[in-house]
């Protein structure tokens, strides 16, 4: 009987995130990350043994993800480039991450119980916890986003590992121990957050489940125990400032300053919190401001201080293991040590994190309206209820943010009106849906903005170019030749021979033909480049022979 309870609850909870997510499952691809991870990546294409080497090995786009890049491939097996297996993967991943929950809180309040819970509380709390981590808005972006499988699936590994190791300190039974290990170690090859997992576990030896109770007993449970999560944690942590050097992402301080790091930390953790109570205003993009001030450092202070004071006062150890755990296990994505100077932050940076309130708040909303009146419960449920069609309407909503680029960063911009990379990103995004006036307009906002701006005379080319207006696409790639750095090279022979094809149709075929040869001397395996220079002198000839 009771192993139905738990398959009927497990069922419900994955019937839930799959009917909720069902729209998404025919949504395209955002092409951001997603081309260089997926489109463009030829790795994932097979199981070769020259292609599993290299998603061992390689680091790719800044990334070293192993188990990442194995289950790009089993989708790539299933639907080819149709994104159509890369979103059911993340919707399933995210449907088996809350029944992890489920369980999680149920493994909980078997270690830790609550004498007032009868066996149908204990479930209801877990089937809340897990149900609230289904439909929050904040985890619509992790889920949708297919370059972000990465959060998903890292996070399925990492509640296995918390949920072995708990039984493991129940058992004292090694193969625990070790399918904790396996699973730390999956999490690690698929996304460095989990460097954060052995102090998380730590914490609970403290403060759940009271395993330290001397010096000698911390630093046995800290370094000989946890010896093998150390070990993946400091070889996830070292593979990531490696593929971040490689890429040029680790930014001085002399550049940013540290100041201004710690003040975008703080102001970002209040900012997760505010938008995980009330998930409104989310945005796909959250630019990073130098504007950060001092106040959410104090603030974030005053809560700290407030929360350990209410643990040695009440010795509630829950509200405050769960507060630490998110601060640990969040630090990773705060910018602090590595800088991305354009984003501030991002919805899927709390997936992992916010995991503890999640399971908090079912179990108090459960052990609350055990100690409340009939009526304060009837109100505590239809508010619950109305809660969880708000959240469920909001991740609606939500959801056709990632339905394809133009939708992203209309909904970025919405939010941002007026910033660059966001626009930059909206005229792309308008050019590849053949929108090329609404193009037009963002390039020449941001060309207005920015000094030289390559990109956007480059993007106002091809866009008069698609439109037919070849005096003004020539007068932008002239521009781009007048302005680049002549030592940079790349890319430039796309230049020359737009620059030929305009000539040709002008019918300038010496400058046409002399704009090619440019391009061919920068770029001479460019076969595109070749055939063109071969027509224009095709019809360089014909029109000779016409004239003569």
């Amino acid at each position: 009987m009771k192993n139905l309870q738990l398959t009927l609850f497990a069922s419900v909870i994955g019937l839930i995130t799959l009917l909720m997510y069902w729209q998404g499952l025919y949504y395209d691809y955002v092409q951001w990350d997603e081309g260089s991870y997926i489109v463009q990546n030829p790795h994932i294409q097979s199981f070769s043994l020259d292609n599993l080497y290299w998603m061992l090995t390689a680091i790719h786009a800044a990334v070293w993800a192993p188990i990442l890049w194995f289950s790009y491939a089993i989708d790539y097996q299933i639907s080819g480039l149709n994104p159509f297996a890369y979103h059911l993967s993340n919707i399933v991943l995210h449907a088996f991450n809350s029944i992890w929950i489920f369980f999680l809180t149920l493994l909980i309040l078997k270690i830790r119980p609550i004498a007032t819970f009868s066996e149908k509380q204990r479930y209801l709390a877990a089937g809340i916890a897990a149900i609230l981590f289904v439909i929050h808005p904040q985890h619509v972006e992790p889920v949708m986003w297919i370059a972000s499988r990465k959060d998903v699936l890292s996070l399925f590994f990492i509640l296995a590992t918390v949920w072995f190791y708990l039984h493991y300190t129940q058992s004292n039974a090694k193969t625990y121990y070790w399918l904790a290990v396996i699973s730390f170690a999956l999490a690690a090859a698929t996304k460095p957050v989990a460097m954060t997992i052995p102090i998380v576990l730590l914490m609970l030896d403290i403060f759940l489940l009271q395993r330290i109770q001397s010096i000698k007993q911390l630093f046995y449970l800290a370094i000989f125990e946890k010896w093998p999560f150390w070990f993946f944690a400091i070889l996830t942590a070292g593979m990531v400032f490696y593929a971040h050097l490689l890429d040029d992402r680790i930014i001085s301080t002399t550049t940013i300053s540290m100041d201004i790091r710690i003040f975008n930390a703080a102001e970002m953790i209040l900012f997760y919190l505010g938008k995980f109570i009330i998930p409104l205003g989310l945005s796909p993009y959250y630019p990073f401001s130098i504007n950060a001030s001092f106040y959410p450092i104090i603030i974030l202070a005053l809560l700290t201080g407030l929360l350990f004071y209410l643990y040695l006062q009440y010795k509630q150890s829950a509200i405050w293991v769960t507060w630490l755990i998110f601060l640990v296990s969040l630090f990773p994505m705060l910018n602090i040590v590595t800088f991305n100077p354009e984003l501030a932050g991002a919805d899927k940076f709390v997936y992992l994190p916010m995991v503890g309130f999640y399971i908090l708040l079912g179990i108090g909303i459960i052990k609350g309206c055990i100690h409340c009146s009939e009526k304060w419960q009837f109100i505590a449920k239809i508010s619950l209820f109305l809660i969880m069609v708000g959240f469920i309407q909001l991740s609606q909503q939500q959801m056709t943010v990632w339905k394809d680029n133009l939708h992203l960063w209309q909904a970025a911009n919405q939010a941002y009106p007026n910033h660059i990379e966001i626009q930059d990103s909206l005229a792309t995004a308008y050019a590849e849906h053949g929108q090329y006036q609404a193009a037009i307009h963002y390039y020449q906002q941001n060309a207005q903005q920015t000094e030289n701006c390559i990109r956007c005379d480059y993007g106002l080319a091809n866009s008069y170019l698609q439109l037919g207006e070849l005096h003004k696409a020539l007068f932008y790639l002239q521009k781009i030749l007048q302005n680049i750095d002549k030592s940079r090279q790349h890319g430039l022979d796309d230049v020359y021979f737009k620059i030929a094809l305009i000539k040709g149709q002008l019918g300038d075929f010496p400058a046409a033909l002399e704009a090619a040869e440019k391009g061919i001397k920068i770029n001479p395996n460019n076969q595109q480049g070749q055939q063109l220079k071969q027509q224009l002198q095709h019809y360089y000839h014909l029109s000779q022979q016409q004239n003569n």
